[in-house]
């Protein structure tokens, strides 16, 4: 994708954290080593979310293959030159570095292809929000002003959890970053990220 990409992952000892790390300091290496460049390349932290159940896994699969579709950048999931949907259904694609062999054990190649044309339901997955303006500093001091009359900003802090949680969901809304939460309200960066 443009700004994002997905990644289903089956992990075993190794941590998720350990993994991701891996996978993003390599490429990192790789992306700046090529293009001559130093710096951070990432906007924010990687998101995940648990997969639990066969049911929950198909619909994952899907919906990353339908994603570039739904994008507007291709017209068919096999179109999309990044997919794995080509090696789950043809055994072959530009770019071969999927384990179809869980997935196909669960969903033969017929039922998955059929399985691929039906809507998602609704179901919502972790997605990338492209927001239509960036919150200026000054904005967000100001909203948290607004929206916070009643505490000082440097008391939000000291909320209960769950309100902290609310309180990120609410700024998160507003448009305010994760960051920005986190800088002015004192919220941890885990709460900020996890509110909403």
């Amino acid at each position: 994708m443009g700004n994002h990409l997905h990644l289903l992952l089956k992990i075993n000892e190794t941590p998720l954290e350990s993994v991701m790390k891996r996978i993003i300091t390599k490429f990192v290496y790789f992306y700046n080593t090529k293009y001559a460049r130093i710096g951070h390349l990432f906007q924010d932290r990687y998101k995940s979310e648990p997969v639990e159940d066969d049911e929950y896994l198909l619909q994952a699969v899907r919906y990353i293959h339908q994603n570039p579709v739904k994008a507007g950048m291709c017209a068919k999931p096999g179109d999309y030159v990044f997919s794995s949907y080509n090696e789950y259904m043809y055994g072959q694609a530009e770019i071969e570095v999927t384990d179809t062999e869980f997935v196909l054990s669960i969903m033969p190649k017929p039922q998955l292809e059929e399985f691929h044309k039906r809507s998602d339901n609704g179901i919502n997955f972790i997605d990338v929000s492209v927001s239509k303006k960036r919150v200026t500093e000054q904005e967000a001091v100001k909203t948290v002003k607004e929206v916070y009359n009643e505490y000082l900003i440097s008391d939000l802090n000291q909320c209960s959890k769950q309100q902290q949680y609310d309180i990120s969901a609410v700024l998160k809304q507003k448009e305010l970053s994760v960051r920005q939460i986190e800088r002015l309200t004192g919220i941890s960066h885990w709460i900020a990220q996890k509110g909403g």
